[in-house]
């Protein structure tokens, strides 16, 4: 398998984004919108894994939109400062 490295997390959502909009998968009455700050966040991870992430959970989010909808990505790029079981560090959020 590929190492971890560091992944601008905006970029990958940007290219699932458009991959979904230019598919036919997206049904026209699902909008998808991502809002990502213009500034790289970067994780630490596998690509492949981290898109794969975001292709099912956008798949699944449009399947349960039978009458269709908005789905919104939304990386507030804030980080975290630990606590009881959470380590600090850089906190996604997607909704």
């Amino acid at each position: 398998s590929a190492p971890d490295t560091a992944i601008d997390i905006n970029k990958v959502v940007a290219d699932i984004v458009r991959l979904f909009r230019d598919s036919r998968f997206l049904p026209p009455s699902v909008q998808i919108l991502a809002v990502v700050p213009d500034e790289p966040s970067e994780i630490i991870g596998t690509t492949g894994v981290v898109k794969q992430i975001f292709v099912n959970l956008i798949k699944n989010s449009v399947e349960a939109l039978p009458q269709g909808g908005r789905i919104e990505i939304i990386n507030n790029g804030t980080t975290q400062r630990g606590g009881a079981g959470i380590a600090p560090g850089f906190v996604f959020q997607l909704q």
